[in-house]
């Protein structure tokens, strides 16, 4: 899997609950999806909450016809698992 810049957790991330947003970590996922990618389906495992100041480190590896975005605190541990998939 390919490293790409960490995102820092803002303001605009956070819900109710203080930590990241669901829909948030699908639209950080969705970036690094090739310009044409036609999205069929998706599907995400949220695995640990991230809270305002964290680091969110992109870890994304492309195939075909599919995207796999993993985005990690500092220790490689996964926030969230994204996988698209295309027709």
């Amino acid at each position: 899997m390919e490293a790409r810049e960490p995102i820092r957790v803002g303001r605009s991330h956070i819900d109710t609950n203080h930590h990241v947003n669901n829909v948030k970590y699908i639209a950080a996922a969705q970036e690094y999806l090739p310009e044409h990618f036609n999205v069929r389906e998706f599907r995400a495992e949220y695995k640990k909450a991230a809270v305002l100041s964290d680091l969110l480190c992109p870890k994304v590896k492309k195939t075909e016809k599919r995207v796999l975005v993993s985005l990690e605190n500092e220790a490689s541990e996964p926030y969230a698992v994204i996988e698209f998939r295309e027709d």
